[in-house]
């Protein structure tokens, strides 16, 4: 089980790129750490406002 998690990011065809792109965001985020509380906070405020939505039509 641990082999195919660490096996996961390097199957695909664009493993390469994923390793790359994973790697630069998270040192970017060591140098401006408030890039990824942006990237996360509007995902919760789309999760938020989603569940507000569905709570409204279940009600009605």
């Amino acid at each position: 089980m641990i082999r195919a998690l660490l096996r996961y990011p390097f199957t695909g065809s664009p493993r390469v790129d994923a390793v790359l792109v994973g790697g630069g965001c998270h040192l970017l985020a060591v140098w401006l750490p408030l890039l990824p509380f942006i990237a996360v906070a509007g995902y919760l405020s789309r999760v938020l406002a989603a569940t507000a939505a569905v709570d409204r039509i279940g009600d009605a």
